[in-house]
């Protein structure tokens, strides 16, 4: 298993392999992983810091795994996406993808994590917590949610056609 940085020139050249693990994994978890699955242009589109911190990795010369994140502002790393292969869970792949992304964000100076997942993917919240990430609440959950432009649902966002629960991770611990 090899973990690497998904640079600009990377994603062109696996964007048919990203796209399909994206809508394979999409197809098994439908809106608990998100409301639709990105096409070629997602995973393309620029965004600020993406192609520093964003990752995948590779085992035997397939895909199998990907992190995607940018940097919203210079302390923060957002995570926009992260899938693995479902032959290839369980397995310590997702950790490695974080670790990886971790690594690349040390070398920024990022300081704060943040990610939004479904609220009733109940098998994502689990390994985000593993990670240190914890749910957002009370006033943190509501800059969150003005910061990207989404209203409150209860403890959540209704963003992206479905409860969302914003999560963050602060430090290094």
């Amino acid at each position: 298993m090899e973990f690497l940085a998904l640079t600009a020139a990377r994603a062109d050249e696996l964007a048919a392999e990203l796209v399909s693990l994206e809508e394979r994994v999409h197809a098994e978890l439908g809106a608990r992983y998100a409301e639709e699955a990105w096409a070629r242009s997602n995973f393309l589109l620029p965004r600020p810091g993406k192609w520093e911190l964003s990752c995948i990795a590779r085992d035997a010369g397939c895909l199998c795994g990907f992190w995607i994140a940018s940097r919203p502002v210079p302390e923060v790393a957002h995570v926009h996406r992260v899938a693995v292969h479902p032959a290839a869970r369980s397995r310590g792949l997702g950790r490695g993808l974080f670790d990886c992304f971790r690594a690349r964000a040390a070398a920024l100076a990022i300081t704060r994590f943040t990610l939004m997942v479904a609220a009733d993917n109940a098998d994502a919240q689990r390994f985000y917590q593993r990670l240190g990430f914890a749910p957002l609440t009370g006033a943190a959950l509501a800059e969150f949610a003005q910061d990207h432009g989404l209203p409150l649902a209860g403890d959540g966002l209704q963003g992206h056609g479905a409860v969302q629960q914003a999560w963050a991770r602060d430090g290094w611990s």
